[in-house]
């Protein structure tokens, strides 16, 4: 499928866990509350830069493992729910469902009077 370049809309299913396979996030898991695809624009400060750099080495329909590195994850300050500890590397499992060139223009409101 088409290249992940810089500024593509992805949508993709991801699960991110430690290095040692504690789960911690999953749109494909109910027990994390948001389940359904994960869709952003690359390049744009969106998502932490180790997955954001790593989903831009995919194409459409790819399954791969991203390994992050602390600096290029969450760092020093993890958000406390996730049950990360501070300079945690992470993995995260994507399958990359669709690429577009830019994402796509919100539904117009047909209730204007």
């Amino acid at each position: 499928g088409p290249k992940i370049d810089s500024g593509k809309y992805v949508t993709l299913n991801y699960t991110g866990s430690t290095f040692d396979g504690k789960v911690f996030d999953s749109n494909t898991d109910s027990t994390f509350r948001h389940f359904g695809p994960l869709s952003f624009t690359t390049a744009m400060r969106e998502m932490i830069p180790g997955f954001d750099e790593g989903v831009q080495m995919l194409n459409k329909g790819a399954h791969a493992k991203i390994y992050v590195p602390s600096t290029l994850g969450y760092g020093a300050n993890p958000n406390p729910a996730s049950g990360l500890k501070p300079y945690e590397n992470l993995v995260f499992e994507v399958k990359i469902l669709d690429v577009q060139d830019k994402a796509p223009a919100p539904p117009k409101n047909n209730n204007s009077r």
